[in-house]
C-alpha cells in the first residue's frame, strides 16, 4: 500500500516522462513510415526503370533482327 501511495505522489514526476516518451516514439514511428514509403517508392522506381531499360533493349534487338531479315529477304 505504501509503494502503490509512493507511486501516486511521483504521478507528476512520471507522467510527463512517460507522455515525452509516447510522444518522441510516435514521432520516430512516422518518421519511419514516411521513410518506408519513400524508399519503397525510389526502390519501385528503380526496379520500373531496370524494367524500361530492358523493354528498350529487346526492342531495339527484335528491331535489329527484322530489319536484318528484311534486308535478307529485300536481297
Amino acid at each position: 500500500y505504501s509503494t502503490l501511495f509512493a507511486f501516486v505522489n511521483f504521478r507528476p514526476f512520471y507522467g510527463p516522462l512517460i507522455e515525452k516518451f509516447a510522444n518522441f516514439y510516435t514521432f520516430i514511428q512516422n518518421g519511419l513510415n514516411i521513410w518506408s514509403k519513400f524508399s519503397n517508392f525510389v526502390f519501385f522506381l528503380y526496379i520500373f526503370g531496370l524494367n524500361i531499360q530492358l523493354f528498350i533493349a529487346i526492342l531495339f534487338f527484335f528491331v535489329k533482327i527484322s530489319l536484318i531479315f528484311i534486308n535478307h529477304l529485300l536481297s
